[in-house]
């Protein structure tokens, strides 16, 4: 593919607008070690940084990262949303619900059924048919657990700090049909613009609604 496009060959226009699509949807990012071209890079939907508050959102950020070292991820789906435990009025503090589900697709016979470039084989220690993820989520900053929480199949959230916000993330392992659930609470002291979600794009669009919330 390098070759090919390095010589020239296929339409620039066209490649344009899949380079384009690609960034806005956040499946191409790119860093360099070399300060003057990552200026270029700087402040581009390429640069892939942590989201920062704006007068218009208060962005959480939620990565997915395949544990199997497989294709299996393809059969995942997920399912996000955030928002305000009511309306807080703004710089006070406030209240927020995190909602996320995870769902494997894969066949109840994938185990056998899938060849093993999909499933992994268990090279890595995960039985074939397995689907593996680990959740990282970065809060704002401000934000914080306001409650412990685990996962509707028990697994644990850790917290920790990076960079001035706090992490939390989890591992989860499902089982073909499987699915696992979360509803964390979070509190700020400074609610401000609307929260959104940024989120590692999937395959399938990640659903946004109807998942329930901690609010109550």
């Amino acid at each position: 593919m390098f070759n090919a496009l390095s010589s020239g060959k296929g339409d620039p226009a066209k490649l344009i607008d899949a380079l384009g699509r690609a960034g806005s949807e956040r499946r191409l990012l790119i860093a360099s070690n070399h300060p003057t071209e990552q200026a270029v890079l700087d402040g581009t939907l390429l640069q892939g940084t942590l989201p920062e508050a704006s007068v218009d959102q208060t962005p959480v950020a939620m990565y997915l990262m395949d544990t199997v070292g497989s294709k299996i991820d393809y059969y995942l789906k997920v399912g996000a949303d955030v928002s305000w435990c009511g309306a807080p009025a703004v710089n006070t503090p406030g209240t927020a619900s995190l909602n996320v589900t995870l769902t494997s697709t894969v066949p109840a016979d994938g185990a056998t059924a899938l060849p093993w470039y999909i499933t992994g084989g268990g090279a890595f220690g995960t039985a074939p048919g397995i689907v593996g993820v680990a959740v990282t989520v970065y809060l704002p900053s401000g934000m914080q657990l306001a409650q412990s929480a685990s996962t509707s199949t028990g697994a644990p959230i850790t917290v920790f700090s990076d960079r001035g916000r706090t992490v939390l993330r989890w591992n989860e392992n499902l089982a073909p049909q499987g699915k696992s659930a979360v509803s964390i609470r979070l509190a700020t002291d400074h609610a401000s613009a609307p929260l959104s979600l940024v989120t590692t794009p999937t395959i399938y669009p990640i659903e946004t609604s109807g998942l329930g919330n901690s609010c109550g």
